[in-house]
């Protein structure tokens, strides 16, 4: 059976997992477009209006609705950026790195590899999870200079508890400002002071953010809807105005 999406946005994000996850597909494969990454699957309802999803770049993408086994088919995001634009007038947001993609050799060299992705097809960016609101706007002035001139939303992670912060660093290589490292240093023993405090942390880069005039941002909520709610509520009014 054929499968028909009229839209969706693919985000290749946080290299190191998927953040949308769920289980297995069982019946009716057919009738699903899947993604899967480790295991991971995603199934997708079949003549979805709008869908998006949020997945990392290690993803083997299935558009003939069946489930392929990972491969090594895309070395690099944009190849599967341009992979997916030959197959479908799909609206595509790449991932981009404030601070540099962890492999990357330099930051002039980043930018390049990022404006490879624009020219593949991406329409937006969402950037990586970064604590340090500066890295982001020096990040800007990069893209600026590459003649990069698609929106950039900017990704922001509430830290809820120390372990979670010590593996995306690990991870991902985001960088703590000393602010941020105090903050974790006197509130570990004590989860719901931590949690609180990541929360604030996180508002207080989301309105600097977007008095700088930020393109949009991109919350990275970790399936916490306690914290989404906390963090809506509090910009609603910032955001709005």
């Amino acid at each position: 059976m054929h499968t028909e999406f009229k839209y969706i946005v693919i985000s290749f994000l946080l290299d190191c997992f998927p953040l949308f996850t769920s289980t297995p597909p069982k019946n009716g494969v057919e009738d699903t477009l899947t993604f899967t990454s480790s295991g991971t699957y995603i199934s997708i309802p079949p003549k979805t209006d709008k869908v998006f999803i949020t997945i990392s770049f290690s993803i083997l993408a299935s558009l003939k609705s069946s489930f392929i086994p990972p491969k090594s088919d895309f070395k690099y995001a944009s190849d599967l950026i341009s992979f997916i634009k030959r197959h479908g007038d799909f609206d595509i947001a790449g991932a981009c790195y404030p601070e540099g993609h962890m492999e990357t050799e330099n930051l002039v060299t980043d930018v390049l590899n990022l404006k490879k992705k624009i020219e593949a097809g991406a329409e937006h960016l969402i950037s990586q999870l970064f604590f340090d609101n500066s890295y982001f706007y020096s990040f800007l002035e990069r893209t600026q200079i590459a003649g990069i001139d698609v929106p950039i939303e900017a990704g922001i992670m509430p830290v809820t508890n120390k372990g979670q912060i010590e593996r995306m660093v690990s991870m991902c290589g985001a960088s703590l400002p000393p602010k941020f490292a105090k903050m974790i240093q006197k509130y570990e023993h004590s989860p719901e002071a931590l949690r609180d405090a990541g929360i604030a942390y996180a508002i207080d880069q989301i309105v600097d953010l977007v008095s700088n005039g930020v393109d949009g941002i991109h919350l990275y909520t970790m399936n916490n809807p306690y914290v989404a709610k906390r963090i809506s509520e509090a910009v609603e009014s910032i955001i709005r105005s």
